[in-house]
């Protein structure tokens, strides 16, 4: 009897090892970081958007959700000039500056909230031949 038992007791446990590594596994894919490099070239190509529409004039971008690196590299977009404020300036009336929301992994597509003080949108990308590309979101079974 005690052997039986045992057998049972391995199977049991070999049973919840597996459906507790399964679960881990999900949970661990919905929780898919993007690297920065990824992100620096999406916020580049939302920018490099927005300066089409604004030659010459100042974009300035809240500081909140970026990193210094990435801040850094926002002087280096062409044909823009880009200043980084404190979302504190939002509160003068001079200043309407376009923000960045966190950026959401799901699939192979990234999707992040952007706008400026008056509107703002999600935009979605998907990585193509190693570039980033702005796309209509699609739901994959």
């Amino acid at each position: 009897m005690q052997i039986k038992f045992n057998k049972i007791g391995l199977l049991y446990l070999a049973f919840n090892l597996c459906f507790c590594f399964v679960v881990e596994a999900q949970a661990q894919k919905s929780k898919a970081v993007i690297k920065s490099a990824d992100k620096r070239e999406i916020i580049k190509l939302l920018l490099e958007d927005i300066s089409k529409n604004s030659p010459g004039k100042v974009i300035y971008v809240s500081n909140k959700n970026l990193t210094v690196d990435i801040q850094n590299d926002l002087s280096q977009i062409k044909n823009s000039k880009i200043k980084v404020v404190a979302p504190e300036k939002s509160a003068n009336a001079d200043v309407c500056h376009y923000q960045f929301d966190s950026f959401e992994v799901s699939g192979k597509y990234v999707s992040v909230a952007f706008g400026d003080c008056n509107s703002g949108l999600t935009y979605n990308f998907k990585k193509t031949r190693g570039k980033w590309k702005a796309v209509p979101f699609v739901i994959e079974k």
